[in-house]
């Protein structure tokens, strides 16, 4: 009856593209069911509601640091005074960061998603044997695991916000066209009036197919 906090993806991203999930945590969680499930069916167990949260920031601190790694420059290494150098320089920074976006989706039914992906796999494997008489056969050791993993990822990217920053990001590559014959690039130069009209329009368009803007975006 604890609430139980991990990160499906295994840590962050950085540039807001979706890492595959990490079955770790969710193979235990889920072996723990099945186990206290088959220990307990005259009394019953309690279904594992998982909350999937979203966390998007409009800027990363070390969004410089990563445009150096773009061009070739080896990563910083880690460590502790890097952690406590970066905490001075964001408390005495001027620099706006920008908002963090946090959504929270619908809570998952631990049972029904495994329920579901075992029916499902089930049904596929009676489907291929069905060319190959007698030769049925179904692993479902970790599919269940992987049912969730996918499921909990989706549903986090379905209730994430895409930040002015990505959409005014989008529209500065849009005008970047690049020769097949060389690596370099050529900007296409454009007035602030455009890059605005860019974001209008991708947002109208994001809007229109179900994607999350932050609040208020319209009225700016």
């Amino acid at each position: 009856g604890l609430p139980l906090e991990f990160f499906i993806e295994g840590g962050r991203t950085r540039d807001g593209v979706p890492l595959k999930p990490k079955f770790g945590m969710l193979s235990i969680i889920c072996e723990n069911y099945k186990k206290n499930l088959s220990q307990k069916q005259k009394r019953g167990v309690a279904d594992v509601l998982m909350i999937p949260i979203s966390l998007t920031y409009e800027r990363v601190p070390e969004g410089r640091d990563m445009s150096q790694q773009r061009l070739g420059k080896p990563k910083t290494p880690e460590s502790f005074w890097n952690i406590m150098w970066t905490g001075i320089c964001l408390f005495f920074s001027n620099v706006p960061r920008g908002r963090l976006h946090v959504r929270c989706g619908a809570p998952l039914s631990l049972k029904r998603t495994m329920e579901e992906s075992i029916s499902v796999m089930e049904t596929n494997s009676r489907a291929n044997s069905s060319t190959n008489p007698g030769q049925w056969s179904t692993n479902l050791e970790n599919t269940d695991v992987v049912a969730v993993g996918h499921a909990v990822q989706a549903s986090i990217c379905r209730v994430s916000v895409v930040p002015l920053t990505s959409l005014l990001t989008a529209s500065l590559l849009s005008r970047f066209s690049s020769f097949s014959s060389s690596s370099s690039s050529v900007f296409a130069g454009a007035t602030l009036d455009d890059l605005v009209d860019d974001v209008v329009d991708t947002a109208i368009m994001l809007s229109g197919v179900g994607g999350l803007l932050p609040d208020g975006v319209f009225g700016k």
